[in-house]
């Protein structure tokens, strides 16, 4: 099994801070590596995850990573994948994970958690487990750059989105609870 934990500091509530995670319409505006997200935030739910990255910043962030990884380098990569994960923890404020599992590509599992930090702030850790055949073979050529890339600029989208004060909605927000 392999695992990539990110994780950074937003300064706003655990509360604010799920109510745009669960927001899953609008990831499109925030999150340039999980671009299109569609379905219900809630346990048992499938839900339908886009890979769609914004290569040119992703290949940038893979270089500050890891200065003699050379993936992006020539490298062109299907410009989009889809899966469809089960919800398998819902607790408000605090956990959001799915899981898939694949013949072929093995068990991909992807976790966020949000804790206090501080008086009103969150920290938020973003993990991703995988495992299988494939995932064996291109981890650390590309699966691990891709993905410790992809996460981190996640996370900073999110703490983006959440910090602007106008990000949240607070009726959608009691919907989701």
């Amino acid at each position: 099994m392999h695992q990539l934990t990110t994780s950074i500091i937003i300064n706003a509530t655990p509360d604010e801070v799920w109510l745009a995670l669960v927001d899953f319409p609008g990831w499109a505006s925030w999150n340039p590596f999980l671009r299109d997200m569609e379905g219900v935030a809630l346990k048992g739910e499938r839900v339908r995850v886009t890979v769609n990255p914004d290569y040119e910043t992703l290949f940038e962030r893979m270089r500050d990573i890891d200065p003699d990884n050379m993936m992006g380098d020539g490298v062109v990569l299907n410009k989009s994948s889809s899966f469809k994960p089960l919800i398998t923890a819902y607790e408000p404020a605090t956990l959001l994970r799915w899981k898939q599992r694949h013949w072929l590509t093995g068990l991909y599992q992807q976790s966020f958690r949000l804790e206090a930090a501080g008086e009103s702030g969150t920290l938020f850790t973003n993990v991703v487990e995988m495992s299988g055949f494939l995932v064996n073979m291109g981890w650390e050529a590309a699966i691990r750059p891709m993905y410790s890339g992809g996460m981190q600029l996640m996370n900073e989208g999110l703490k983006r989105r959440v910090e602007e004060p106008e990000a949240f909605n607070e009726q959608l927000f009691e919907l989701r609870r």
